[in-house]
């Protein structure tokens, strides 16, 4: 009877046990969560301010001030524009991986393509966007094409 009664309570200690251990898991869980969220947004902040020095250097400076006046650009002009092109659609396919993962939100990846959009105002890069896949021109040229792509996943689920 003592040995019935002492297993009785040690199975209760070791079922209280286990559910301290649970919750203990699913504070470590949320607190991986929000320090993977911080290190997103830095990379993405960090390379948005590299994307945004190097649109502003002299020589990209140059180029889209003739995209927009609508200007010829010569062969290695058109090169080093699809270079920041590529930047920029990596930054945005880099949020669209996140988004699909389910860590980045809605709204972070809409801001992600964000300036993309605004890039492709210009004449010669929206030249060079439309030689691209459809994706690219839908996340730069389509009104909401960001948008789009988050109903089709959304509703693909």
């Amino acid at each position: 009877m003592h040995a019935e009664k002492l297993g009785h309570w040690l199975g209760i200690i070791a079922n209280f046990s286990v559910l301290v251990g649970v919750y203990f898991l699913v504070l470590e869980i949320r607190a991986g969560e929000e320090s993977n969220s911080i290190g997103i947004q830095q990379a993405y902040t960090s390379n948005s301010i590299q994307i945004s020095t190097l649109r502003m250097s002299d020589e990209f400076a140059s180029i889209l001030e003739k995209g927009d006046l609508g200007q010829e650009l010569s062969s290695i002009e058109k090169r080093k524009l699809d270079g920041l092109i590529d930047i920029h659609l990596a930054q945005v396919n880099f949020m669209r991986r996140l988004y699909q993962r389910g860590i980045a939100t809605e709204e972070e990846f809409i801001a992600g393509g964000f300036v993309l959009k605004r890039l492709a105002q210009n004449l010669a890069v929206r030249e060079q966007i439309l030689l691209r896949n459809d994706r690219a021109q839908q996340f730069a040229l389509e009104e909401n094409g960001i948008e789009r792509f988050i109903q089709e996943f959304n509703g693909s689920k």
